[in-house]
């Protein structure tokens, strides 16, 4: 094993004996050791078992452990996190919080095999993928962390989580809603239990999520609100937003007529337009290594249907349409 494995690779692969009884802990391994020995192959069971020569078992046996066998996946997570901690230590700390960045990607599948497939809108703007693609939908999360490689110490993510995204035409599970309704699962309730697993593994440490401008919605905002992780992500260039309304003057009369439901909205803002409207401040910002001058407009606003708190919007002057970021931690952006 030592001749084909890095010593540091077989030590690490230890540390999950404990998840796992001794017999299934040899295929466990094997499965880890064959993804490093086939590479850019396919990663079937089939491949799988044809490079793991070290380990006399018939193919039968790999599929079953697969299929069979069951283990504490959580235990895996935590173990795999508490590793990263232990190596990484303060460079896993980014402005004091953990820093995770979550996204999803579409696997093909053939339609009709496995559960959970179905046709998906391709949205990576590549005309050679095609409009749609038949197969399976992943919500993955990784924590961002620095490393030193050579004389230079760039920042990487480490993919950690992983969840199916169940669809409309087929879904893969129900839950019960605030009315005690159950529904079929929809997009978030796939993406933010990720997040909430990862904050319990890390012990309720300080957390800030970074996602693309799809998570920039109220369904996603307010969940991550309710668990104390804070979101940094893109807004749309057409986004509004609204500053605290003005309060009314004191009159000793009593207003007539039923109490407002949802409170009052300040001055709207058509955000991309406070470009114009406020000054503008020059930051130098690290840009892929290399220091950049930004100019910048930044305001704290109520955006629609979060009603929390506030966030912190940064619109961002470019040659064409600025760029509006998005913070709920008004200290970090």
């Amino acid at each position: 094993m030592e001749t084909l494995f890095p010593v540091i690779i077989i030590t690490y692969v230890e540390c999950f004996s404990t998840c796992f009884p001794a017999n299934n802990f040899e295929y466990f391994r094997g499965f880890i050791l064959a993804f490093m020995l086939l590479g850019e192959t396919r990663k079937c069971v089939t491949n799988i078992s044809r490079v793991c020569f070290f380990i006399d078992r018939h193919i039968s046996s790999w599929e079953r452990f697969l299929s069979s066998h069951h283990w504490d996946m959580n235990k895996i997570m935590e173990i795999m996190v508490n590793l990263m901690k232990e190596n990484l230590k303060e460079n896993l700390m980014i402005y004091g919080a953990y820093l995770a960045c979550i996204d999803t990607t579409l696997i093909s599948k053939v339609k009709g095999k496995m559960i959970g497939v179905q046709k998906w809108p391709v949205h990576s703007g590549n005309p050679d993928k095609g409009e749609y693609l038949i197969g399976h939908h992943w919500a993955l999360l990784g924590l961002i962390g620095k490393v030193i490689i050579g004389e230079k110490n760039p920042h990487m993510c480490f993919p950690l989580l992983a969840n199916f995204i169940s669809g409309q035409k087929s879904p893969l599970g129900f839950v019960v809603n605030k009315q005690r309704i159950t529904e079929s699962m929809n997009f978030w309730d796939g993406v933010c239990p990720l997040v909430t697993q990862l904050k319990d593994i890390l012990k309720n440490a300080p957390v800030r999520i970074v996602a693309d401008a799809y998570f920039s919605k109220a369904s996603f905002i307010n969940w991550m609100l309710s668990i104390s992780v804070n979101v940094i992500t893109r807004m749309r260039v057409d986004a509004v937003g609204w500053d605290d309304p003005v309060p009314e003057p004191v009159t000793g009369k009593k207003k007539r007529g039923r109490k407002p439901i949802k409170p009052k909205k300040g001055k709207q803002w058509k955000i991309s337009h406070l470009l114009k409207e406020l000054p503008l401040t020059e930051v130098q910002v690290n840009i892929y290594g290399k220091m950049t001058p930004l100019e910048i407009v930044s305001r704290k606003l109520w955006i629609r249907d979060v009603e929390k708190q506030k966030v912190n919007v940064v619109v961002i002057r470019t040659k064409k349409e600025p760029v509006i970021l998005l913070s709920t931690d008004w200290n970090f952006l």
